[in-house]
This record gives structure tokens, sequence and C-alpha cells, in this order.
């Protein structure tokens, strides 16, 4: 998974990670932890949406369903509302899937 995981990395992650072909993330935690507050509220879940989003996981985003309610041809852009106003209706969605790993080589 990790080329030896972090001892940060809670192990039951890394164990559902390590047979998983696609992780679907919703932006309300991403969101949360991708914000500058969060390296000390919460530093294991920053660290890890962070590795997964590098890419360093081993997945890459693969779908992205933004956040952006529609009316027939009428659009409403939320995306700078508030988090706790939107998350449970028009909840933006990324779909991530498992690269394949590395050759070995000759």
């Amino acid at each position: 998974l990790w080329q030896g995981a972090p001892a940060d990395v809670p192990g039951h992650v890394e164990a559902m990670l390590r047979g998983a072909r696609f992780v679907v993330v919703d932006g309300f935690y991403l969101r949360r932890a991708m914000h500058p507050e969060a390296a000390w509220r919460a530093p294991e879940q920053a660290r890890f949406y962070r590795a997964l989003m590098s890419g360093e996981l081993g997945f890459e985003v693969v779908a992205d369903f933004p956040r952006e309610p529609r009316l027939g041809p009428f659009r409403w852009d939320e995306s700078d509302a508030e988090i706790l106003a939107v998350a449970f209706d028009h909840l933006p969605m990324m779909v991530l899937e498992r690269r394949p790993p590395p050759s070995a080589g000759p």
C-alpha cells in the first residue's frame, strides 16, 4: 500500500484499502481534511486525504461530480456556500481507482 505504511496510518484503514479497487470520496470529508486547521484538529485524517489525493496511496481520480444543482437550463453555483448548508443535498463526489502497480522490469 505505502511501501511500508507510516505509523500514523490506522491499521483498519490500511486493511480496507488493501483490497479496494475504487474509493469514493465526498466533498464534505475532503474539504474538512484539506482545511488549513485540519493539521492540528485531525492530523491523521488530514494526512490520509492528502496522501490519497496526491496518488501516494496508489489511487487516481477517474471521475469527479462537482456540486452544481440544476433545474432545466438553470444552474446554481454553490462552490462557496457554507458546507453544512449544502453537504447533504448537493454533495460533490470523486471516484478514485487503484492504479496498476509499476512493472518489476526485466
